[in-house]
């Protein structure tokens, strides 16, 4: 019989950072601790093009480029200039028209635990888009996250919107002794829309061709409540306390719209059961 030993060691040289500086310390601390603080965000950019023509010259054969959505123009416009026979659209009392769509859609969102309780989320929104036909002015419409201020509410600045949920609140003092749940929730909604119009047709738009500028706020909800009692029949109650604003320009007259709203549910939840008596067995009892 013989007997062995085997032993090994193993070690890992780790290099950390030492940052000296007290002040380059405590801001990169607090981003470290912040950036720990992120469950996931998520970012969204999207460009979209459309291109439409209105009897065209059916002689030509129509480019594959533009099939796909890469080329703008149906046809080679280093071949041929002319999109529109003009000579058919006389004689047939026909209109050649193009519309030519462009738009732009950018989202950033992310989630943030505060602690274990208390999870907020925000998100921002940015949107254009402009649309350029022969046969009308041009039109862009423009907007994004943004918090009103003002008379007119072109006073504000854009920001995210958000939202914040407070779970466990039943864990404090002598709530526990009577509510299974407690949770509050409160979210922010909140958008600027623009749109121009280009009357005079020399290509370019400018604040003067402003001809709608709407601002919201919804506050969904400022406050809401949902508890849930304990027991073998609990009692779930929930209130909802909404506020609305909406503020819409045209030239020099503002309207304002204002609107409140409470909501409240009680629902009641009774669990019972049934008794089969049986011969020889035990009885058997079945929940609902």
């Amino acid at each position: 019989r013989g007997r062995g030993r085997n032993s090994s060691n193993s070690s890992k040289n780790i290099n950390k950072i030492n940052i000296k500086n007290p002040y380059a310390r405590f801001v990169l601390g607090k981003l470290h601790q912040l950036a720990s603080k992120l469950n996931t965000i998520n970012t969204t950019y999207t460009y979209r093009t459309s291109h439409d023509y209105n009897n065209i010259d059916t002689e030509q054969n129509i480019s594959y480029l533009y099939k796909l959505g890469i080329q703008e123009h149906p046809f080679d416009t280093t071949i041929s200039n002319s999109i529109f026979n003009e000579e058919i659209i006389n004689i047939n009392n026909l209109v050649g028209s193009q519309l030519n769509k462009y738009e732009n859609d950018f989202n950033v969102s992310s989630s943030i635990s505060l602690t274990r309780s208390i999870v907020t989320s925000l998100d921002y929104k940015y949107s254009n888009s402009m649309s350029n036909s022969s046969t009308s002015s041009k039109i862009k419409n423009q907007s994004e996250s943004y918090f009103a201020l003002g008379t007119r509410g072109d006073k504000g600045f854009p920001i995210t919107n958000w939202s914040i949920n407070w779970s466990g609140i039943e864990k404090f003092w002598v709530m526990k002794y009577w509510f299974k749940s407690i949770a509050i929730s409160h979210g922010f909604n909140g958008e600027k829309s623009l749109t121009m119009r280009d009357d005079n047709n020399d290509g370019i738009l400018i604040d003067d061709e402003l001809q709608n500028e709407q601002y919201s706020i919804n506050f969904s909800p400022i406050i809401g409540i949902t508890t849930k009692t304990i027991g073998r029949n609990p009692v779930t109650f929930k209130i909802n306390f909404k506020h609305n604003k909406n503020i819409q320009k045209v030239d020099q007259t503002t309207e304002r719209n204002h609107s409140s709203q409470i909501n409240s549910t009680i629902s009641y939840r009774k669990s019972g059961g049934l008794t089969i008596p049986t011969f020889f067995f035990r009885d058997f009892y079945i929940n609902n």
